[in-house]
């Protein structure tokens, strides 16, 4: 496993992280249960994994991931949950909208999270997809509690993370940055093949600040779904004249071959870790294979001539998927 620095943390991550969202849930939408939860967690940190994350509107993920890591040295990980930012999370988590408004939210949800995860403090406390038409309004709501629970030690670092599909050109994480660079400790956004546009409006000022980028879901969907690929490409060849790059060129990437995308997301893990902004890559699988493939393909070495191909064929791509 190869490890990079977070940012300002300093602290030493691994290049791949386990995340307890996405399509699965940590097996919550695919039906595996805790013992294979738990090999799942023990498989990772074999691996050298090092930093989870998880959500409390991923239904019951921080109670499962907290019974999985149990026994493990809470000095061998890191742990990064979120406090909920919109109407839709916060639903998923059981609250009632009105917490949007109310200053004390995020030590309620900090404190339930410490619970469930069985842990003393958080490593890393995030707002969850906070979008630019909230952000003023909630960062006023709800910064200096979460600032105060730092002092207290009850987290250690304040992230961001974006909702990508409703912002996929990370219009929060620019304000964010314009307005308060010194807050944050870490961004949690999309950078891969099919969305490079943190390259151009993001990576410079994150650099100059020392904040460190968890890369997520570089490779979902479209990369992973033939179907969404078509869709892609065919509304980019009307409508995105500015990305050359053809599905043609794509398959030429997976070696000719559009049926079998292995390949394809192997490159994807691969690209998503190439730019040295990003700290760490988050995957989410409760597929053992499948994690130990993602392991090895985002500690795999892309070829430079490659990593300059997919940048001058989709360089200016931002889908939302």
């Amino acid at each position: 496993m190869q490890y990079r620095i977070l940012g300002k943390t300093k602290e030493k991550v691994s290049l791949l992280s386990y995340g307890t969202g996405g399509p699965s849930q940590f097996g919550q939408k695919t039906g595996i249960d805790d013992h294979t939860r738990s090999r799942l967690i023990n498989v990772a940190i074999e691996n050298g994994i090092n930093l989870f994350d998880t959500a409390p509107a991923y239904g019951n993920s921080e109670e499962l991931l907290g019974k999985a890591l149990k026994g493990i040295d809470r000095n061998s990980y890191l742990i990064a949950t979120k406090v909920s930012t919109r109407n839709e999370d916060l639903s998923a988590s059981g609250d009632s909208l009105v917490e949007l408004n109310n200053p004390l939210y995020p030590r309620k949800s900090l404190e339930r999270s410490l619970i469930k995860l069985n842990l003393d403090y958080i490593d890393i406390f995030q707002f969850h997809g906070l979008l630019q038409k909230n952000y003023d309004s909630v960062m006023e709501c709800f910064l200096e509690s979460i600032i105060k629970a730092r002092e207290e030690g009850l987290i250690r670092y304040i992230g961001i993370t974006e909702n990508l599909v409703i912002e996929p050109r990370h219009d929060s994480i620019v304000l964010a940055l314009q307005k308060h660079p010194e807050i944050w400790d870490t961004i949690m956004l999309k950078y891969g093949i099919m969305n490079q546009w943190a390259a151009k409006n993001i990576f410079q000022t994150v650099k100059k600040n020392n904040i460190g980028i968890l890369n997520m879901a570089p490779v979902r969907i479209t990369l992973t779904r033939n179907n969404r690929l078509l869709e892609r490409f065919n509304e980019w060849k009307i409508n995105r004249p500015d990305i050359p790059g053809t599905l043609e060129d794509l398959i030429k990437l997976n070696n000719g071959d559009l049926i079998n995308n292995k390949e394809i997301i192997s490159k994807g893990y691969a690209f998503a870790g190439s730019h040295p902004s990003v700290s760490t890559i988050i995957t989410g699988t409760s597929n053992e294979k499948h994690l130990i493939d993602n392991i090895k393909a985002a500690n795999s070495k892309i070829d430079s001539d490659i990593t300059k191909k997919i940048i001058e064929l989709f360089g200016n791509s931002d889908s939302l998927d």
